[in-house]
């Protein structure tokens, strides 16, 4: 195991189209996680919102595992920003 309980990570960084919305992102991801997976509210994720960086993090209990999405506009780059962390406990 490494620190703080992870024991595996990754992140996986995409330019989208500046036409794929958010709401199409977070509806993706709520689709194929499903019903095993909730949504955790936490300060990081209300303090990013608040810079302006749309995030959700959603939480499988069962499987120890979370995935946390963040999505910016990213006009120099010609495009939007998308974040994706997964992390096994």
């Amino acid at each position: 195991r490494q620190a703080m309980g992870v024991s595996k990570a990754e992140v996986a960084p995409y330019l989208l189209p500046s036409g794929i919305t958010y709401a199409e992102v977070e509806t993706h991801y709520t689709d194929l996680l499903g019903e095993n997976w909730v949504v955790q509210e936490t300060d990081a994720v209300l303090q990013a919102r608040a810079q302006g960086i749309e995030a959700k993090i959603w939480r499988n209990e069962e499987k120890g595992e979370t995935l946390s999405i963040q999505y910016v506009n990213a006009e120099a780059l010609g495009g939007n920003l998308l974040l994706v962390l997964y992390a096994e406990d």
